[in-house]
Formats: structure tokens, C-alpha cells, sequence
């Protein structure tokens, strides 16, 4: 009997595999519309995002991810779930799931708009600074909903931390900076890591860069439509959820990036001094966050000697 997806039994594996036309992903397509009762038809597939994902028809979205990627997928299911009392929170709908070979599935709805990350360019100045404390707001809405009973993939916050401090210089991003901020790493964390592994925690989508954020334009201009790739969801530090949003948006753009935190929560801006030793620790920690070639993104960050003075380049006064 013929495979209806790639065997995957390696990361090397899956970054070979998931480039494939279309045409071989469709039979395992066709299989999860039959599973759970949608039409099926030709899909398309979205050009964003690491694991293949694609649109069934008008309203459906089929993510598919190696069985080796670990929580992944359960962390979205928990968080999913949990949401969907939660009509205001823009997430899409999960569907159903399942496994099909090496492969996990979920079927969610699909949302409109396209990715703040592909929209920036045509939005208006003064319209990026709207969109900018909205991204914020909707970030402070996420983290005050109540966390009974939810924590997406069983993740230990403290736990994460300090696995993430004691493989830090391991990391291939890492291997690629100065020496200087490789020697630093270690005495920021001894600095500042434990206030962040021990931080309150809040419900965090994990990995909410512009690129898993969707804006759409109407004729009072354009606006937030929904957040998407809730695979790295957990509990955790809020601060967390700001560094991709606040390094990735305008990098070192002191204007949007004051408007994105105090839209989080009023007055952020005028506590960058407090707030810069917990934003430069979650980003050092962030497990999809490449350091080094963040550095290139703001002039002069490369040449910090500490990173101190790297937090200065992306969160100036």
C-alpha cells in the first residue's frame, strides 16, 4: 500500500520532505476531509510558516506536523480548546486532529487576512502605530484570561528557563556572535534569569511575531483579523509573548516600539529601565529566536559588548 505522506523519521528528514509540490501532499489531504466530513478539493498551500499548512476550500486550514516534533501539537490543541469559549480571542477554531503515518494533523478554520509580516510595507505610517498598540492590546487580552485548568503541553516555566540558560551556548545562533556577548551571556543570566523563571505566569502564545499575526484592510484602514500557530503556547513570563512582537515589528524603531508596549500596559515606555532585563532574557531563551541575525536587524546592535547594551538598541528610551 503507497504512503499518503513522506516518511519523516529525522529533522533532516522533515526539512528535505516538507519543499514537496502540492500534489504530494493532496492524497493525505483528501483522507482528513473524508475523516471529518468537509468537501475536499484541490488545496493550496500557504507560503508562511516552518511545518506545511494549507487551505482547504474557502473555510478550512490542514497543518501537518512530523510526529517528532514533540508538544508541538499538543500545545495548540490545549490552547485551542481552551479559547474556544472565548469568542473575542481572534484564534481559529479547531476542527479535529489525528495522526496519519509519522505525521500529526489539525484541521482548524481559517481565518481572514493576510500576515502583518507580508502587510507592513503597504500600511501607512500612521496607521503602523495604530496597528502597533493594537497588536499590544490584543497581547494584554490574551494573558488576563483566567488559566484554570490549562497548561498547553504540560510545559514547566521555571523548568524551561533553566534548561534554556544551561544550553544557551550550544545553540547555532549563538556559536555565531562576538565574543564578547558570548562571555556576556553567562552573568546576564546570573543577573536577571531568575526573576524570569520565576515571573508570574500568564497564558502566552509562544511565538507571536508578526508573522502569526493576520490584519486585513477596511475602509477605516487596516486592523487586527486574528492571531494563527498557537504550537508554542504555554505558561509563562508575559514578557515573553513582547520579544518577537517588539524586536521583529520595526527593530529598534523607538516609536513603534513604545506604542506596542503601552498598548500592553500603559506607562511600559517609561519603564523600559525595569522592563529591559526581562525583555533581553526572553529573548535570549526564545527556542525559534536567532540571535545573531536579530543583531543585524538594528544598527549598531552587533557592535554591543554587552547585552546591556544590546537591550538598549531594541528597546531605546
Amino acid at each position: 500500500m503507497s504512503r499518503l505522506l513522506p516518511a519523516i523519521a529525522s529533522a533532516a528528514d522533515f526539512y528535505r520532505e516538507r519543499s514537496r509540490g502540492i500534489a504530494d501532499w493532496q492524497p493525505a489531504l483528501d483522507e482528513i476531509a473524508r475523516r471529518h466530513g468537509i468537501p475536499s478539493g484541490p488545496a493550496t498551500r500557504f507560503a508562511d510558516g516552518e511545518s506545511p499548512v494549507f487551505a482547504l476550500g474557502d473555510g478550512f486550514v490542514v497543518k501537518l506536523v512530523p510526529r517528532l516534533g514533540g508538544t508541538l501539537v499538543q500545545q495548540e490543541i490545549d490552547l485551542l480548546t481552551f479559547l474556544a469559549p472565548y469568542p473575542h480571542s481572534p484564534a481559529p477554531r479547531l476542527i479535529g486532529h489525528g495522526d496519519i503515518e509519522d505525521w500529526q494533523y489539525l484541521l482548524l478554520t481559517r481565518m481572514a487576512g493576510i500576515t502583518l509580516q507580508r502587510a507592513w510595507p503597504d500600511v501607512p505610517p500612521g496607521q503602523r502605530l495604530r496597528l502597533a498598540g493594537e497588536f499590544g492590546r490584543l497581547l494584554a487580552s490574551l494573558h488576563a484570561l483566567p488559566q484554570t485548568g490549562v497548561n498547553p503541553g504540560g510545559i514547566d516555566w521555571t523548568a524551561f528557563c533553566h534548561a534554556s540558560f544551561a544550553r544557551w551556548t550550544t545553540r547555532p545562533s549563538v556559536a555565531r556572535l562576538s565574543p564578547a556577548l558570548l562571555a556576556d551571556g553567562p552573568r546576564y543570566f546570573h543577573a536577571h534569569g531568575t526573576a524570569v523563571a520565576d515571573a508570574s505566569r500568564v497564558l502566552l502564545h509562544g511565538d507571536l511575531a508578526p508573522v502569526n499575526l493576520l490584519v486585513r484592510s477596511d475602509p477605516d484602514g487596516w486592523s487586527i483579523s486574528g492571531m494563527i500557530d498557537f504550537g508554542n503556547a504555554m505558561r509563562g513570563d508575559p514578557w515573553f509573548d513582547l520579544t518577537a512582537a517588539s524586536v521583529l515589528l520595526e527593530p529598534g524603531d523607538r516609536t513603534i516600539v513604545h506604542a506596542l508596549l503601552d498598548g500592553y500596559a500603559a506607562g511600559s515606555s517609561a519603564n523600559l529601565a525595569r522592563l529591559r532585563p526581562a525583555l533581553m532574557v526572553n529573548t535570549l531563551i526564545h527556542p525559534l529566536g536567532d540571535i545573531a541575525a536579530c543583531l543585524d536587524l538594528v544598527p549598531g546592535a552587533s557592535r554591543s559588548e554587552t547585552w546591556d547594551e544590546v537591550a538598549l538598541c531594541f528597546w531605546p528610551d
